[in-house]
């Protein structure tokens, strides 16, 4: 049997039964500040006729034309995605396929819920220009 750290932690980190680190879980009706965010960032301020996500795009291009670095870097990074880079790991640790599994399937939800976040954030920039029409068009 594997043996547990003294805070009930398993080897690959995860806690085992009958910790009660947690017991309520979140509250029911409980909003994420990611919901929240992507609530907001839809929304458009009084006045103006675009959205706050659009005038944050807006700005940040504009600074990346003014030569802002983090700027431009933050533009390419969202225009075509950072490079694919890979890792050579060897190991003679047991338990290194199962961790290598748990890691593949939480990178398949991240994937999954930014894909979800990009979705979203499409969808409120399209009904924000079908209202206001393309940049540049006003």
């Amino acid at each position: 049997m594997p043996q547990q750290s003294a805070d009930n932690r398993r080897p690959d980190g995860t806690f085992g039964p009958g910790n009660r680190a947690n017991p309520g879980g979140r509250p029911k009706g409980s909003v994420s500040l990611a919901a929240i965010l992507r609530e907001v960032l839809a929304s458009t301020p009084e006045g103006s006729d675009k959205t706050y996500a659009r005038g944050i795009v807006e700005a940040t291009v504009r600074d990346a034309l003014k030569g802002d670095g983090q700027a431009r870097k933050l533009c390419w990074a969202y225009i075509d995605g950072a490079p694919a880079q890979s890792v050579q790991v060897t190991s003679s640790d047991a338990d290194w396929a199962q961790r290598v599994e748990v890691s593949e399937e939480l990178m398949r939800a991240y994937a999954l819920e930014a894909l979800k976040v990009a979705q979203e954030t499409e969808a409120a920039l399209q009904r924000t220009t079908e209202v206001s029409g393309p940049i540049g068009g006003r």
